[in-house]
């Protein structure tokens, strides 16, 4: 295997329902880090979301991430973690190098590197891919997946009658 840019990055979000979305974000994570920190948001951090009852339970989320890991031949290479707050392990971890966020959560990255330099850890390099759109143009995400609005491909789906 060729070497990786990074020994270790992480990436962290809640998972729910795994999307192409999701997928670009773990498939940019593994082309760049030789090992992936999983952050996988706790159920209790998702009590005052939107739906937080129509998201899978966190036992759910993490069998669909291994079950993912496994199929693409990248579960050696992972290791999943609860994350309780929004910043996990990354504000305390030295080995870690990078992350790998959306536009949308680059915010909590940039919180991330400065608690890092606060606790003097070097910072992580920031790494944003584009999050993916559905056929609508609309992005992909977990939450119209779950209303019905699209699939887990961004394929827009028929109205309810």
């Amino acid at each position: 295997m060729p070497q990786k840019e990074y020994s270790f990055v992480g990436i962290g979000g809640t998972f729910d329902r795994i999307h192409k979305g999701h997928k670009t974000l773990l498939q940019k994570a593994f082309k760049i880090g030789e090992h992936v920190l999983i952050g996988i948001t706790s159920e209790e951090m998702l009590s005052d979301k939107d739906n937080a009852k129509k998201v899978q339970s966190y036992t759910q989320r993490v069998k669909n991430m291994e079950n993912y890991l496994q199929n693409n031949g990248l579960l050696q290479r992972a290791k999943i973690v609860k994350l309780n707050d929004r910043y996990g392990p990354a504000i305390t971890l030295p080995e870690m190098e990078a992350i790998i966020v959306t536009e949308e959560t680059r915010p909590t990255a940039e919180e991330i590197n400065d608690i890092r330099k606060a606790n003097r850890l070097v910072p992580l390099t920031i790494i944003s891919v584009p999050r993916i759109l559905a056929e609508d143009g609309m992005p992909i995400s977990s939450s119209r997946i779950r209303a019905g609005t699209i699939n887990k491909n961004g394929k827009l789906l028929e109205e309810k009658k």
